[in-house]
């Protein structure tokens, strides 16, 4: 039986091997050398948290979307990959077409802390406009993320269209997910959707979703990957 302190300290060791097992330094080298048939693009890459895991699974960057100088240089010194600008930009509709794209628009439309008011927000129109480029460049994988709460804005008007929208071209998984259980030190529910080409016959029907790595006997918290007070500077 071990203390809470002793299982603490043995999560932020797996957690810290992990993290550690694929670092920036090697992301990069991955950039130059990968010689992987499988190849992606994201929309919307933010700190490219995306971008990292799509490499970490094997897959070759070939273009981002972000309309941020500093996040598309961000991109660009990760992968060496060319940021194409704003998603919906002409330069995206023409991009390459890639094997999977990785998309993520902005959420306080549809969060439980913003607006609420979905597609009619200042940024909630993205959500489902983003769909029209995903058919434009047909990629046969699509994975989208939004907050949790798109289900209960708008009577789930937003999450039906996107959902209704990609479902001519793609089978379509749906599922809310809750990031500790996965390892993620957060209380954060997302609402994901898995989109495979139909092209793809079978196997667009035969998706799993990856397996829970963590439960109520392990959960991930803060805590779990804080340093010690006695390490933590003075100013904080």
């Amino acid at each position: 039986i071990y203390t809470l302190d002793q299982n603490r300290v043995m999560q932020q060791k797996q957690l810290n091997d992990w993290r550690n097992a694929f670092s920036i330094e090697q992301a990069k080298i991955e950039a130059k050398t990968n010689t992987q048939q499988f190849t992606f693009g994201v929309l919307s890459s933010g700190g490219c948290s995306d971008t990292l895991a799509a490499m970490r699974a094997g897959f070759k960057a070939v273009w981002s979307s972000k309309i941020s100088a500093s996040q598309a240089r961000m991109f660009e010194d990760l992968t060496g990959a060319k940021c194409q600008g704003d998603t919906f930009g002409k330069q995206v509709w023409s991009a390459k077409r890639v094997d999977y794209i990785r998309s993520g628009q902005p959420c306080p439309d549809y969060s439980r802390s913003g607006s609420q008011l979905g597609g009619q927000g200042e940024s909630g129109w993205m959500f489902a406009k983003q769909v029209e480029v995903l058919l434009q460049l047909r990629p046969w994988a699509t994975c989208l993320e939004i907050s949790d709460n798109a289900v209960n804005v708008n009577e789930e008007k937003e999450v039906a269209e996107v959902t209704a929208a990609l479902e001519v071209a793609y089978i379509v998984h749906a599922r809310l997910i809750q990031g500790w259980t996965y390892g993620d030190p957060n209380n954060r529910t997302r609402l994901f959707l898995v989109a495979l080409h139909r092209e793809l016959g079978q196997a667009a029907y035969d998706f799993q979703w990856p397996t829970e790595s963590f439960n109520i006997s392990n959960v991930r918290i803060a805590r779990s990957i804080a340093v010690n007070d006695e390490d933590a500077p003075a100013k904080y």
